[in-house]
Order: structure tokens, then C-alpha cells, then sequence
């Protein structure tokens, strides 16, 4: 049989992907009475060795806080034990852990808390935690069933949502205890139990799945206060729950709810939960809508001249709905009291688009809407022997043959696997996807076409542009090629009109988005997965716009405010590089998630109490600081909690940036500035070179280095923490400190006159410099130092390109410069001035040197040497003598330094007695 997947289906999953970044609180309350717990006799081994187990299968070195398995299991994190020293509660929420469950062995474990994490696989039974009364498992990748849990019989909470869990709901006959059953946000199917034997249910939350059927009457819930459903499948009429006497929230809507379903009951509802009321609830503790479109995207033929009826099929027995019906997009006709709409004498004029709104005075917040109805003159498109030859050359030009469900072109076209047609025989869907399609796609013309959807397939070597330009598309509504291995840019779908869905997730397009100025019937855009760049487009004509998942690409500058986009709910932005500041998004009031995590936003997040449907708020891994989280992280939070929603997720953000090296002389001063958060005073600044804290600060965010020395060259960063916010924690970027030697003087006053001054050259003088020349053109640029005095005399340029480094600083006074003698044999009496008897003695002469250093050394007695030069970072760079023998007395040895870069060079003369180090300045 042909598949059609629903915009709700298709928009759901894409929303799906993004939960497990967010997180969950539970609902407030009083527990139930306790039940009998039983007994068992504490085993700290047995304990100590399953929590081993559960560190191994989920990857436990690489937590976020991780345990040191030497260490006591107390000390671990999370790890909380009874007066019996056996463990109580496991609390790693937010954690890092990975891998999957193992059935845990600790008969005296009262909760498990694993709250937004990533661990993927199935849910153990948990058959060995008897005294279990919490389970928290929300936002995590769970798949499979629902265990039901038979082994737990005194569980009181039970915490899944977020997960991708599948499968119907067990209805948990074995725990009376149950309290708290929050199951939203996976893809539950089938129909929602009567929990017949939870006698002591409070909250249930199964919103955000795929459940059918009628919504039970719970018969044996009589303690349930907190009921919410919306956003599945639903159908039937909503009982009255007479019987709950608590009841104080009902949330029905993004169901298949009709008025026939909501009217009978709707005032008891309405006056039992007023009842239950507090002033400062929200509005919203009944909800009924909106609710799903009604009917289907169909086509009606009709005769020249005959009578044709659209029939609606829904509340066939209210008599008081009001049906608006418009056709073309412009208001056609009112009918009251019947779902209805006649035409007597069909003719071409007829011929349109229909949809009809409906609304109930007894019911005036709901209005409800029916997808298109395409009403078309029979014969006007003799369409099957077209359309039939051109799926023949799409079969034969992606490999049919090879296809998983292949066609047999000897059968009906009505027996082709994926093909739905009309009365006519127009091909109305084509859906293949995950069927091995592979090639190129051809050109494509079907004048009926609704849902194309060949994804999961691989069309490499496609070209969508090409395809969407050649192609005859007029009545597209759903174009799904998401993880087709496609390539390119993206085209505007200017042939396309009447395009509804478009999903091009997890290819390889690049480029920039369009603005889809010629699909004005966008109301889902789903590019995720790409390698798109440029900025958003403000997508201004796009009015029905309701989905938007950009998720994953290269995207940068700032967001959109969607002004336009009023209709606007789901928006995921996640991981790309967009900068700036998250906008308000005053306009778009049906807003429910905003998810822009993983980018690079660095200012004030807005309030957002204008959004009365906002309930998930994600900004996690940013560069966001303290003062741009909290002056509204409080209202925000009790905001979207208050109206159902789950916690503002904002943990971690990224490093605070910082320059890559800052740079001063020995015996100077350095200041490192984070830039961030200058008006907190709470912030606690930590400053670390390595493991090693070196300074604690409160309230300022620069840190000093004074009288620096050479020691002090190294890697430092900071960690910042603020009392208000404790959760979440700060960390700089590594900034390197260098620190050069001061430079020795080359004389008390220096003329550098040289035309050009060579590149990469330094110039020092203890007094005055002055200089005349021209400064080369080049990066590495030309430095003057001084003690006192730098002139620039006249004639002195510095032409575009080039680049002087001047600084008033003291520099070290030359070392003292040794006639050489001749070698051999020195008396205390003959010994030069400066050299100590008994101490070897090293000296350089002309320091600084051009092209040749001299380099005089004195041996107090004959030794094996070695005379090394390095860098200052210790590296050598010649070996002049290797343990050559060398007698008593002064020795001199010519360096050649032409083919040395200019800078700081350091002589090392290394004997069997000791290790004498001079530094020498090489300029060219």
C-alpha cells in the first residue's frame, strides 16, 4: 500500500532530534502514603563492585565529575549511602555519561537520577532494586519499549520524557505506589491505558507522542490533579472525570479533537477545574486548542453540470458550529449548522482550492481547519498515460531493478509500490524512501503531484537546481529528500508554489538559503545537517511559517527577528556559528522552542514573558557570560515551568576568549583583561598556570603579573564563578605569557641611519636613539629600544607596509669587553681584568654583533668542554666544540653570526666542573 506521511509526522520527528538537549522538573507535590518496603541485608562489596559495573558501561573517565575507584565508593560523586553504608540514591544528572544501562545490583537504592545525559540502548526491567522509589531517565537517547516495571513495586516516580522510546504504554498493574508518570516527548503509539490499578496517580504527562484513540476516564485515578495529552493523535469524546475531584490542569490540544468530542463535557471540565484554582496559575490549566487540521489534502472530480458535495465527515450531531468556507484563499461561502458544502449545477467556474474554517460559540477559543480540497472538472487532466510513462523513466533512471520494493511494470499502476493515485489515474504520492533508489534524478513532470519523498536514498551526482528548473511541479505540497548524499546549492522552488513541507536534512548543500520569496505556503523548513553559510534570511513573505531546523550548518551572523513569521513554534538553530544577540521574537507568540545552542551569541538573553507557549529555552555552549545569563534566567525559568515546560538549559558555555600571548621584559609588569562581566562584582576570578592555583579575585576581572621574571614565561587561563548562578562554571582560554630578557645596550646614545633599516632588527641604546632612516617594508618590523629618549629625526619614514616597535625601557649595560691574549699558561699576576682566579670565565665582544662575536673563554685548569648555542627556549643551534680538550688559560673561538636571524642567543660553556651561560645579541 502507498505511504503518506503527515506534515505533523514529518515535523515531529525534526523536533524529536533536538530534545535531548534540554531537561525536565518534576511536578511539585505530596508523595503518596508509604507502602511496606521491604527488608534486605546490606552488602557495601556487592554495592561497590555494581557501581564499577555502571561506571564501566557508561564510559565513566569520561564524565564530566568522574570517581577515583581507589577512593571509598562515599566519596564518589553522586553517590549518596545509608546509615547501613550501603547506597541509598545515584544523582549524575547532566553528567557526561555514555554507553547503556545495566541492570543494576543494589537491593537498597531508593533513586536513580540520570537526567540529560546520553545513554543510548534499551531500559533495563530493573529487576534487582527492589526498594526503588525514583527513576529519573528524562533526556537521554533511550530507544525500545517501555519496561513496565513489575520488579519495582513501591516505585513512586517515574521520569522518561525526552527520550525515543517506542512501542505502546504498559499499564503498570504492579505498582500501586506510582505517583509521578511523565512519558512526553517520544514516539509512543497505540492507545493510552486506564492505569485501573494506580490508585494513587497524581501527575501524568504522555504530550509529545504518537498516541490514537479515545482519552480513557481513568476510572481508579481518582487523585489525579495533573493530566496533560496534547500534542498525539487523540479522538473521541473527552470524559468529564466527575470522579477526580483534584483536578487541576487539562491540557487536549494538537489532538484530532473535534466539537462533537469537546462540547459534552466541556463545561463540567471547565467548573471542576476552576475549583482547584489558584489566582497565580496559569491561564492555561485548560487547553483545548488548536487542534490538528481536519480531513485530508484531496482531489474531488466532478461532471459538467451534475451535483458534487464536499463532505467534511466530522460532527455530524452539532447542530451550532458556523462552517466559513473559502475557496482560492479568498472567503467563498457561510454554512450553518452542516459540515457540508453543496454544488447543485457544477461547471468550470467551481474549479479551485477549498478549505473551510469552524467555529462554536459554545467553544469560542477553538476554531478548527480543514486541510485543501481540491475540487477539478473529470476529464480536464487525462494524466495516467503520462504520468505513467514518466515513472517509467524514473524507474529505469535511478537502478528500479535494484530497489528493496522494486515494481513489476507488467501490474496496474495502482500496484507500484510507494505510487498513489486519483480516480483519474494521476499520480497524486511518490514515496520511496529508504528503498535503495540510486542515480541521478531525472526530470520530473506530474501535474497532481502532492508528497515526493525519496529520502534516506543516495541521488549523488544530482543537481536540485537543475532538477527543480526542468521539473513541472505545480501542485507539490511535501518535497522530502533529506539524507539523499545531495550536493550544491539550494534552489528558490520558484516552480513549486503550492510547497508546504521542504526537508533537505543531512546532505551536502552549500551555499547560502534563499529567501523562498515564490513558496509563500512554507510552513516547514527543515535544512539541518548541511553545510550552509551566510546569515539567515528574515524569510519575510514567509507568513505560515510554523517549523524552522537549520541545525548543524556553518551559518553565521546574527538571528532574524522572524517578524513576519507569526505562526512561527519550533525554531532549532543549534550549532552553527551565528553571533549577536538572541532577538525577543515579539511577533511570533505561538513560539514553543527555541534551541540556538552550540554558536557563538554574547549578549543580554531577552525576557521572554511575552511567549505564553515557550516551553523549551536552550542557549547551552555559547559565549555567554554571568551578566548576560542572569538578570533574567530567574523569570525566564519560572516563565516556561510555570506553564509546563522544562528547565532554561544553559550549561556549559564556552571558553572565554582571550588574546594568544601577551608579551613584556623581565623586571615589567603584564595585565590580562577577560573583557567580560566588568559590572559583577560577585564573580570569583581563579587564576591557574596549569593544576597550580595562583590567585584568587572577587569582583575584578584583570589580573597583574608584576616584576616579571623568566620563570614566569609560561600558559596561565581563569576560572570565573558567581554565588548566584553555582551550576554553572566559566573557564578562559589559555593566554601565554612571554617574557624576554631584558636587552643588553649597544650605547648610551645610538644613530641608526641605515637606508633601508633592515627587517627583523633591534636597536638599543642605555640613553637616546635617533634615527634618520627608513623602516623595511615587512611583518616582522623594525624595533627601537631606549632608556630614556627616542627620536625621529628629520628624514626618518615609515613607508605603507612596514611596521616600528618603539619602547621606553632600560636595558642592560654591555659586558665589559677582554683584550685576548695569547693562549696558554696565565699567573694570578697575569690574569686579565675580570676573570676570577680558580673560576672559568665566558665573554662575547662586539655583543651585539653583525656578522662575527668573539667568544673568550678561561680555563683555571685543562678540561674536556663543550660550547653550545641555543635559542631561548633552550633549543641548540650550533655545537661549536664537542668535548675537545683544552688547556689552562684563555682560549678565544670566532662565532659567525650572518646566517643567524637577528634576536637573543645564548652561549653555554659546559666543562667536567661547571656551566658558565652569557647572552649575546645578533642584529643585522
Amino acid at each position: 500500500m502507498p505511504k503518506t506521511p503527515t506534515l505533523l509526522s514529518i515535523l515531529l520527528a525534526l523536533t524529536l532530534a533536538a530534545t535531548n538537549l534540554l531537561a525536565y522538573s518534576p511536578h511539585a507535590g505530596s508523595p503518596p502514603p508509604d507502602l511496606n518496603v521491604p527488608v534486605f541485608v546490606c552488602d557495601r562489596a556487592t554495592d561497590s563492585l555494581s557501581l564499577v559495573q555502571f561506571y564501566q558501561a557508561l564510559d565513566g573517565p569520561n564524565w564530566k565529575t568522574t570517581w577515583d575507584l581507589n577512593q571509598p565508593m562515599e566519596t564518589w560523586y553522586g553517590i549518596t549511602l545509608n546509615a547501613a553504608g550501603c547506597v541509598e540514591r545515584i544523582s549524575l544528572g547532566n553528567n557526561g555519561l555514555t554507553g547503556t544501562l545495566i541492570d543494576l545490583n543494589l537491593p537498597e537504592l531508593d533513586e536513580l537520577y540520570l537526567i540529560n545525559n546520553a545513554i543510548v540502548g534499551s531500559i533495563p526491567d530493573f529487576s534487582q532494586l527492589p526498594a526503588l522509589r525514583s527513576l529519573y531517565l528524562s533526556f537521554n537517547d533511550l530507544s525500545g519499549p517501555v519496561p513496565d516495571f513489575s520488579a519495582l513495586p513501591i516505585l513512586r516516580s517515574l521520569y522518561l520524557s525526552g527520550n525515543e522510546l517506542s512501542g505502546t504504554i504498559p499499564d503498570f498493574t504492579s505498582l500501586p505506589a506510582l505517583f509521578y508518570l511523565v512519558l512526553e516527548r517520544n514516539q509512543l503509539e497505540g492507545e493510552i491505558p486506564d492505569f485501573s490499578n494506580l490508585f494513587n496517580l497524581r501527575t501524568l504527562v504522555l504530550a509529545d507522542n504518537q498516541l490514537s484513540g479515545c482519552l480513557p476516564d481513568f476510572t481508579n485515578c481518582g487523585s489525579l490533579d495533573f493530566i496533560r495529552v496534547e500534542k498525539n493523535d487523540l479522538s473521541c469524546t473527552v470524559p468529564a472525570y466527575a470522579h477526580i475531584l483534584g483536578l487541576d490542569m487539562l491540557l487536549l490540544y494538537d489532538n484530532q479533537f473535534t466539537f462533537e468530542d469537546i462540547l459534552p463535557n466541556l463545561e463540567s471540565i471547565q467548573a471542576l477545574i476552576n475549583s482547584n484554582r489558584f489566582d497565580n496559575q496559569s491561564p492555561d490549566t485548560l487547553r483545548y486548542e488548536p487542534q490538528q487540521q481536519i480531513y485530508a489534502d484531496t482531489t474531488i472530480y466532478a461532471l459538467d453540470g451534475m451535483p458534487v458535495t464536499i463532505d467534511l465527515q466530522i460532527d455530524d450531531t452539532v447542530s451550532t458550529s458556523q462552517y466559513d468556507w473559502f475557496k482560492d484563499g479568498v472567503y467563498f461561502q457561510t454554512v450553518m449548522g452542516d459540515n457540508e458544502l453543496h454544488f447543485a449545477n457544477f461547471t468550470a467556474a467551481d474549479v479551485g482550492i477549498y478549505h473551510c474554517q469552524i467555529t462554536n460559540p459554545n467553544a469560542p477559543d477553538l476554531t478548527l481547519e480543514s486541510k485543501q480540497i481540491f475540487l477539478e472538472m473529470a476529464g480536464a487532466t487525462p494524466c495516467r498515460q503520462a504520468d505513467s510513462l514518466m515513472l517509467v523513466d524514473l524507474y529505469q533512471a535511478l537502478n528500479g531493478p535494484g530497489w528493496t520494493n522494486s515494481w513489476d511494470l507488467n501490474q496496474p499502476l495502482e500496484n507500484w509500490y510507494g505510487v498513489e493515485l486519483n480516480v483519474f489515474g494521476c499520480v497524486l504520492t511518490l514515496d520511496l524512501d529508504y528503498n535503495q533508489v540510486a542515480g541521478v534524478l531525472p526530470t520530473l513532470n506530474f501535474a497532481q503531484l502532492r508528497l515526493l519523498d525519496l529520502s534516506l536514498n543516495n541521488l549523488n551526482g544530482t543537481d536540485l537546481s537543475g532538477f527543480v528548473g526542468t521539473s513541472s511541479l505545480p501542485n507539490l505540497r511535501e518535497l522530502n529528500l533529506s539524507w539523499c548524499n545531495l550536493f550544491g546549492t539550494l534552489p528558490d522552488f520558484a516552480g513549486m508554489p503550492e510547497l508546504d513541507v521542504l526537508n533537505l536534512d543531512k546532505n551536502n548543500f552549500s551555499g547560502e538559503i534563499p529567501d523562498f520569496i515564490a513558496c509563500p505556503k512554507l510552513s516547514a523548513i527543515a535544512l539541518a545537517e548541511n553545510a550552509l553559510t551566510g546569515s539567515i534570511p528574515g524569510f519575510s513573505h514567509l507568513t505560515e511559517l510554523r517549523f524552522l531546523n537549520l541545525y548543524q550548518n556553518q551559518l553565521d551572523g546574527q538571528i532574524p527577528e522572524f517578524a513576519n513569521a507569526t505562526k512561527l513554534e519550533y525554531l532549532v538553530l543549534a550549532d552553527n556559528k551565528l553571533s549577536g544577540c538572541l532577538p525577543a521574537f515579539a511577533n511570533s507568540l505561538e513560539l514553543n522552542t527555541i534551541i540556538v545552542a552550540i554558536n557563538e551569541l554574547d549578549c543580554l538573553i531577552p525576557y521572554y514573558g511575552h511567549l505564553p507557549k515557550l516551553r523549551e529555552l536552550n542557549f547551552r555552549t555559547n559565549r555567554l557570560t554571568f551578566e548576560d545569563i542572569l538578570p533574567t534566567l530567574a523569570d525566564n525559568t519560572a516563565h516556561i515551568t510555570g506553564i509546563g515546560g522544562g528547565p532554561v538549559v544553559y550549561i556549559p558555555q564556552k571558553m572565554v576568549p582571550l588574546p594568544p600571548v601577551v608579551s613584556n621584559y623581565e623586571g615589567e609588569s603584564v595585565t590580562i583583561d577577560l573583557l567580560v562581566d566588568d559590572a559583577l562584582s560577585a564573580n570569583v576570578y581563579q587564576w591557574y598556570r596549569g593544576e597550580n592555583l595562583l590567585q584568587e579575585i572577587q569582583g575584578n576581572n584583570e589580573w597583574t603579573l608584576d616584576n616579571l621574571e623568566l620563570a614566569d614565561a609560561g600558559y596561565y587561563y581563569c576560572v570565573i564563578t558567581n554565588p548566584d548562578l553555582p551550576d554553572l562554571t566559566l573557564t578562559s582560554e589559555e593566554i601565554q605569557v612571554s617574557v624576554s630578557p631584558r636587552p643588553e645596550c649597544m650605547d648610551n646614545v645610538l644613530t641608526v641611519n641605515e637606508d633601508p633599516i633592515p627587517e627583523g632588527t633591534s636597536w638599543i641604546a642605555a640613553d637616546t636613539l635617533k634615527s634618520s632612516g627608513t623602516i623595511s617594508i615587512g611583518a616582522d618590523g623594525v624595533t627601537f629600544i631606549a632608556g630614556k629618549t627616542i627620536r625621529l629625526l628629520p628624514g626618518f619614514q615609515a613607508p605603507a607596509g612596514s611596521v616600528l616597535r618603539a619602547y621606553i625601557l632600560e636595558c642592560e649595560p654591555p659586558a665589559p669587553v677582554l683584550n685576548a691574549p695569547e693562549t696558554g699558561t696565565l699567573s694570578v699576576a697575569e690574569t686579565p681584568s675580570g676573570i676570577v682566579p680558580g673560576k672559568a670565565t665566558l665573554t662575547a665582544y662586539p655583543n651585539p654583533g653583525r656578522q662575527h662575536i668573539q667568544l673568550q673563554y678561561f680555563l683555571p685548569q685543562a678540561t674536556d668542554l663543550q660550547l653550545l648555542i641555543t635559542d631561548p627556549n633552550g633549543t641548540v643551534i650550533r655545537n661549536l666544540h664537542n668535548d675537545i680538550a683544552r688547556g689552562e688559560g684563555s682560549h678565544t673561538t670566532a662565532l659567525d653570526v650572518t646566517a643567524l636571524p637577528a634576536g637573543i642567543y645564548y652561549v653555554h660553556l659546559v666543562t667536567g666542573h661547571e656551566k658558565i651561560t652569557t647572552r649575546i645579541v645578533v642584529f643585522h
